[in-house]
């Protein structure tokens, strides 16, 4: 360690001082609660909107595929009662902190009050391949200029329609819609739909405005129709969340 240390201080202390600063700092919700809900009601929802997090009567396993941005298939070893029991969770992040930017202060919660400790490896599973077919008509299917995640507030009004919304995602029941985001988002909304991982092969770079309207029973058919992709079953190397341990949460 002391050779580590003064390398450092003789190459470039400054930046060494910033890395060790911010290896010191994890930053946390300010405010948490995590209380188990015994309602017994089939109700359920999870809101992480204006930089808090705010989750009813949700099992460990959801919450997992939140903070680390999986579908539940590359969740394994969870305990059974991580699927059975439920929980509700309020918390409040620091100021500036949203989105995507939530995750890590999810996991880090997990950590602390489900005592959840996980690894991650890659897999061979049964994945989908997301590809383009040769139809000239895609209803469902804009590119565009903007990128609402790199700029979620600039703009909100270019190529905005009621029914073409930009910076907006929604997934309703018959309806996805994707709004100035780029593919990466569009496989992850469909691999929750179609409960196996989702493999961008489209060799699209640009941010898109997506809008799929569909009944359960004919998804591939509405997406091939309507977005001119197609989903093609395969198998490839998939990374997972193994959890190595977790227990019920502590006390607030």
């Amino acid at each position: 360690m002391r050779q580590r240390f003064v390398g450092c201080v003789i190459g470039v202390a400054v930046l060494c001082a910033v890395v060790r600063s911010n290896a010191q700092q994890t930053t946390r919700f300010e405010v948490a609660t995590v209380t188990r809900n015994v309602s017994g009601s089939a109700a359920a929802g999870l809101d992480m909107s204006g930089g808090q997090v705010r989750a009813t009567n949700l099992a460990l396993r959801v919450l997992i595929r939140q903070a680390f941005d999986v579908i539940d298939s590359q969740i394994v070893n969870a305990p059974t009662w991580a699927a059975d029991e439920r929980y509700d969770v309020i918390a409040k992040a620091p100021e500036g902190i949203t989105g995507a930017a939530m995750r890590p202060l999810l996991r880090m919660l997990l950590a602390e009050r489900f005592k959840l400790a996980t690894h991650t490896e890659m897999r061979d599973m049964p994945v989908y391949g997301l590809t383009k077919t040769a139809s000239s008509t895609t209803p469902g299917l804009r590119e565009t200029t903007r990128d609402c995640a790199a700029n979620p507030g600039g703009g909100a009004a270019i190529d905005t329609t009621d029914q073409w919304p930009m910076c907006s995602v929604s997934l309703k029941p018959g309806l996805l819609y994707i709004g100035g985001f780029r593919m990466s988002v569009v496989t992850r909304q469909l691999a929750g739909l179609v409960g196996m991982p989702v493999l961008d092969e489209t060799s699209i770079t640009t941010p898109v405005q997506f809008r799929l309207e569909y009944q359960p029973a004919d998804l591939f058919t509405a997406l091939e129709q309507q977005t001119g992709f197609k989903l093609v079953s395969k198998s490839a190397p998939v990374e997972v969340v193994v959890v190595d341990s977790a227990e019920r949460p502590t006390a607030n």
